[in-house]
């Protein structure tokens, strides 16, 4: 069946240079027993969400809930862009953009980006998603 998306939204202080190298992530690509995602992170919030162009202010409370159980390595900080293909409220796609992230380390962006894969959006979420966190 034909899916039709909501048209991009604009990103929000995330331009990037037009030629940015761009790495490409799908579901089918995760593996889902080999990530960890803890029930208890001590108190210590380690990931914000500091831009996020796409979702209403529900959305983005289910999502900020969702990624601060993710168990990261301790020692990186930096800010990571993504774009998230959300269809039906499904994450079926998660883009990482390189150049506009500072932070490179890749097994802190292999763990969001799984958990942003497993991540239930409301069920007529159905859009492009412009996502900044920081760490």
């Amino acid at each position: 069946p034909d899916v039709a998306y909501a048209p991009r939204p604009e990103p929000v202080e995330c331009s990037a240079p037009p030629n940015n190298d761009m790495t490409l992530f799908s579901p089918e690509m995760v593996d889902e027993s080999d990530y960890d995602i803890g029930a208890d992170i001590g108190g210590n919030i380690r990931l914000q969400i500091v831009r996020v162009n796409g979702l209403d202010a529900s959305a983005i409370a289910l999502l900020n809930r969702h990624l601060q159980a993710i168990q990261l390595p301790a020692g990186f900080t930096g800010d990571l862009v993504l774009e998230l293909r959300v269809n039906k409220g499904r994450v079926i796609q998660v883009v990482f953009d390189e150049q506009a992230s500072s932070l490179q380390e890749t097994t802190v962006v292999e763990a969001i980006r799984r958990s942003l894969l497993t991540w239930k959006a409301p069920q007529s979420t159905t859009r492009i998603v412009l996502l900044t966190i920081r760490i």
